[in-house]
């Protein structure tokens, strides 16, 4: 290997390293302002939905890289839900009157919209996305079936019907 070779890799490397402590630093400041939201709960919910989705899909074989990413969605799911009244954060969202439940879909997009901002988040914000989808297609935003909703997002929608 020549010198410029070893250079460019180093170069690379300590890259890949400070996009890595980026991502990392950006995801602790959203779980942050997440759990911060969490009036309602006893515990940290998003904190407690990460985690276990990341030890489902520990279980079910997934790779590292995987598993990581299933964690972080699952912490941030609910990001959208900043900012949102009382009367709708602290229900179940089949306790909801109509109007109150379109505005409770509305935190799928924001939440989106908030982590597809930072492109080494944008396989995270697709997870979290779905994970109101459901496999009869009943769920929302995009009434996805079956095999059209990522793995990622069926384990985190499990595991926050659980804890809900």
């Amino acid at each position: 290997m020549s010198n410029s070779d070893s250079t460019f890799e180093s170069y690379t490397d300590q890259l890949a390293t400070q996009l890595a402590s980026s991502i990392f630093q950006t995801t602790d400041i959203l779980g942050e302002l997440v759990r911060a939201s969490e009036k309602h709960y006893s515990g940290s919910h998003s904190q407690f939905v990460g985690e276990k989705s990341e030890a489902v899909a520990r279980q079910l074989g997934y790779s590292e890289g995987e598993c990581f990413e299933i964690k972080i969605a699952g912490m941030l799911h609910d990001i959208g839900k900043i900012g949102f009244p009382e009367q709708i954060t602290s229900k179940l969202s089949s306790e909801l009157a109509a109007e109150d439940f379109r505005y409770y879909m509305s935190h799928i997009d924001e939440a989106y919209r908030i982590l597809s901002i930072h492109d080494g988040l944008k396989s995270i914000a697709e997870i979290v996305n779905q994970h109101h989808e459901r496999l009869d297609g009943g769920g929302f935003p995009n009434r996805l079936r079956g095999n059209e909703i990522l793995h990622g997002a069926k384990i985190i929608s499990v595991v926050d019907y659980y804890h809900n």
